[in-house]
């Protein structure tokens, strides 16, 4: 029985892998259906133009299949894309597989069906995220159930569970960011041929965040300073030869910039930004304490857990103290960047664009949980139930899609803008209109016909469920064996609580 338990602890050791597919089975539970509107049709329509015509026109605008609000025209009178086309080009392998499922039998146009690839990319990326800060925290030397409780962490409580359910494109900045982290702490005790080749995949990685948004290249002294690693003695000729091979992984990537900008606009440095918000405008002060502690978008209120950093940081410090300043300055970083801009971080999941520099501070996270047994039963109660709430901030949001609430703020005619007012009130956060809205949700699950205010444009019972569910697979896939019967939509489910249970079984072992 040993010799077998041995055997098994091989093949199903908690590696990245591992992490990453557990997580990924259980994100398949709350996943989205697809995202109809606004960003990520956009972003979606380039990917699928390329697939189809070959070219980077955003054609859908010219056949009023989206509103030129999110499109910018060349002087050539064709309409394109003003956002990076990170997101889009990762989806085109997405696009083409969902293509190849609907076009199949009856059992692949249902998998086809849930795998939209807009939804299916955001999912796998979210997923990546969190494999990845278990990779780093490994790579800092914790244990694997302290690496383990980092990555469940940002997986479960942090504003990363719900923003994957959202089609804007911060999770592949994000994704590109924190893989680029991975890389460059990898570096550090690799060889040399494979150390060059991490520094050339950090630098590749980091592109992939430029081309998705350019703005994440205020992660660059972040980064830097990973590279230049002053706490160790090293020369400068060997800092700068790390630098050119960084440099060359991010040149591999970055020209797609001024390409592109040449391709819309005749000129490099012209983006389509220029017109389009957001604007320099609420003063600094105030504009941090909304992005920190606002019930719109407050990183303290929507992840409390977070104040625990004061406990964990020190100690996260003294183990990396490169790692910890590298950390700290990339979310000052994004914070004082979006702090100057207004209309910002409004219509969407807490400070969702501080995710890249979000998801690094839950890294000092593994340390707390490393030093979980030397810390007193009343801060362990606190800890506990810091990150309890957090998960059920989180929780709010994961039954149905965001753009409800935001819809029924609008249609109430409530101006949130950048109104500290309105941001700090209570009655029209997120978390509280979410939370009703899942009570409404599932509630209504035996009477679909009764879902919220119907319209009465909606002909049939199945037109009206497809409409409002299909941002959503719970809802949806309990609806859809309700509607036409199929057995098969509780595969999903089931898949993710197996994982769930495995999981659990790697942490006992």
């Amino acid at each position: 029985m040993d010799d077998f338990k041995a055997v098994l602890d091989r093949y199903l050791s908690v590696n990245v892998f591992t992490v990453l597919l557990a997580i990924l089975a259980i994100y398949m539970v709350t996943m989205p259906h697809s995202f109809l509107s606004t960003d990520g049709a956009t972003r979606e329509a380039v990917a699928r133009q390329i697939v189809l015509k070959g070219n980077l026109q955003l054609s859908a605008v010219e056949e009023g299949k989206i509103d030129d609000l999110w499109a910018v025209m060349s002087p050539d009178g064709h309409f394109y894309s003003y956002y990076g086309l990170g997101q889009s080009f990762l989806e085109v392998p997405f696009i083409v597989f969902h293509d190849w499922l609907t076009s199949g039998g009856h059992m692949l146009k249902f998998v086809g069906s849930l795998l939209q690839p807009m939804a299916t990319l955001n999912t796998i990326s979210a997923a990546l995220i969190a494999a990845l800060i278990y990779a780093i925290s490994r790579k800092l030397g914790v244990s694997t159930r302290a690496a383990l409780g980092a990555a469940l962490l940002v997986s479960f409580a942090s504003i990363l569970w719900v923003n994957y359910r959202q089609p804007y494109d911060v999770l592949q900045e994000a994704l590109g960011i924190t893989g680029a982290v991975y890389f460059l702490v990898s570096a550090r005790e690799s060889p040399k041929p494979r150390q060059q080749i991490n520094y050339a995949l950090g630098g590749l990685l980091w592109g992939v965040a430029l081309i998705t948004r350019i703005n994440s290249i205020i992660a660059g002294p972040a980064l830097l300073f990973i590279l230049l690693d002053l706490g160790e003695r090293k020369s400068w000729r060997v800092r700068t030869e790390h630098i050119l091979w960084f440099a060359l992984g991010v040149a591999a990537l970055v020209w797609i910039i001024p390409a592109y900008n040449m391709l819309r606009f005749g000129h490099p440095l012209v983006s389509g930004y220029e017109s389009k918000p957001p604007y320099i405008g609420l003063p600094t002060l105030t504009s941090i304490s909304q992005w920190l502690g606002s019930t719109w978008r407050g990183l303290f209120v929507f992840s409390p857990c977070l104040l625990l950093l004061v406990a964990a940081w020190p100690a996260f410090h003294k183990r990396d103290r490169t790692l910890s300043y590298a950390v700290g300055l990339m979310f000052l970083s994004y914070l004082g960047l979006y702090s100057l801009l207004s209309g910002l971080g409004i219509w969407g999941w807490g400070p969702y664009y501080l995710l890249p520099g979000i998801v690094m501070l839950y890294l000092p996270m593994a340390q707390l949980i490393e030093d979980w047994q030397r810390k007193t039963l009343w801060q362990r109660l606190l800890a506990a139930g810091l990150i309890a709430l957090t998960v059920l901030v989180q929780l709010t949001s994961v039954a149905v899609p965001f753009e409800l609430h935001v819809i029924n703020i609008m249609n109430q005619g409530v101006a949130i803008s950048d109104r500290s007012d309105a941001l700090f009130n209570v009655r029209y956060s997120p978390i509280l209109g979410q939370a009703r809205a899942s009570v409404i949700s599932f509630s209504n699950l035996a009477h679909p016909e009764s879902y919220l205010e119907t319209p009465t444009d909606y002909g049939s019972e199945k037109t009206l469920i497809t409409r409002l569910y299909e941002f959503n697979l719970p809802d949806w896939q309990w609806l859809y064996m309700r509607l036409y019967g199929s057995e098969s939509a509780i595969v999903i489910p089931i898949f993710g609580f197996i994982a769930l249970l495995w999981l659990g079984y790697r942490l006992k072992v």
